[in-house]
């Protein structure tokens, strides 16, 4: 099955071109109930102020970087187009150490900072994102764009806390086309930009330069609204979307199931018990742009980004699978019994 296949792929013959975010992440794991952390700081907030006793780590954050991890664990040779401060250029390179990662840093700005408070099964994210609100095409030299020029999937992420991303996107995915790469899109919370900004999005995604638009079902949800088609289930929105838009995949990936809307596709996630939930959206992309490189059909895709997701979150060190970790992960893991209708 798909865990033979992979076995004997060598995906060092692949490259991803990824811009243009790197954050610093402080995850702050509160491992009791909603309930309990509102009583804690309202206790804390009547006394004038104290401590509450929980884990905390500092890891690599940011769309970009975590799906160059995801994907350059797996093999694939990854070039990071990405904004950062002088602290950021430092992690960078320890994030990143021991993999096929070309870090293209635009140091002289200011880092982009997030504290993700992980609380009752979910992620409450406090982002500061610097430098990146203004990251535009200008910001890629010319080594940029010749690496573009050689890639087989380009990817633009957080287009969301990006006040350029809309032009950023038009040049480098019309470079990216121009030489026959996959363009690859995941847009983040569209819920936090303009209306404006938007319009200019879908008119994007309607003029053929997308070639994969990879969202979550809120995302769905708050796309499909905007637009004003037919919703209903996540699964019929990113129907609704589809037929709406103008690119050549639309994936919809959830914690149960992810589908495809331009084949109807779908597969289930796997049944594991989450250490962390912060970057499962990043190594499913990892794991879905791995399938589209590797050209393989729409169902066996998404299980290996389904793998690829479950079998990172299900590790408590946060360290993105390698080939033979995820092959392993594959034989052994069985997948929830779900259906997406």
């Amino acid at each position: 099955g798909l865990a033979g296949a992979l076995e004997g792929v060598d995906a060092s013959r692949y490259r991803a071109v990824l811009m243009p975010d790197l954050f610093i992440d402080r995850l702050v794991l509160y491992r009791r109930r909603l309930a309990d952390l509102y009583r804690e700081a309202s206790r804390v907030v009547v006394r004038g102020g104290g401590n509450i006793l929980v884990e905390e780590r500092v890891v690599r954050g940011g769309n970009s970087a975590n799906t160059a991890s995801a994907l350059a664990s797996l093999g694939v040779r990854v070039t990071l187009i990405v904004s950062c401060g002088p602290i950021g250029r430092v992690l960078a390179r320890h994030f990143f150490q021991g993999l096929p990662v070309n870090l293209s840093l635009k140091v002289g700005g200011r880092d982009s900072l997030t504290v993700v408070f992980e609380v009752s099964g979910a992620n409450i994210m406090f982002s500061d994102p610097g430098s990146l609100s203004d990251f535009g095409p200008n910001a890629l030299s010319r080594g940029d764009w010749e690496a573009l020029r050689n890639a087989d999937i380009v990817g633009v992420f957080n287009w969301n806390m990006n006040n350029r991303a809309n032009s950023l996107i038009r040049e480098v995915f019309r470079a990216a086309k121009d030489a026959g790469a996959i363009t690859y899109l995941d847009i983040g919370d569209p819920a936090v930009a303009s209306r404006e900004r938007l319009e200019d999005l879908v008119s994007i995604l309607g003029s053929g330069l997308v070639d994969v638009l990879s969202l979550n079902e809120w995302e769905v949800g708050v796309l499909s609204g905007f637009m004003g088609v037919p919703s209903g289930s996540p699964v019929d929105a990113a129907d609704s979307l589809y037929r709406a838009l103008n690119v050549g995949e639309l994936t919809l990936h959830t914690s149960d199931y992810a589908y495809s809307a331009s084949s109807g596709a779908w597969a289930p996630a796997f049944d594991i018990h989450p250490h962390h939930l912060t970057g499962a959206g990043d190594s499913w992309n990892g794991g879905n742009m791995l399938g589209l490189l590797l050209k393989l059909s729409p169902v066996e895709r998404l299980l290996l980004a389904n793998a690829a997701a479950g079998c990172y979150i299900s590790r408590p060190h946060g360290r993105h699978c390698r080939k033979d970790e995820l092959v392993r992960f594959l034989r052994a893991t069985p997948v929830k019994r779900v259906s997406p209708r």
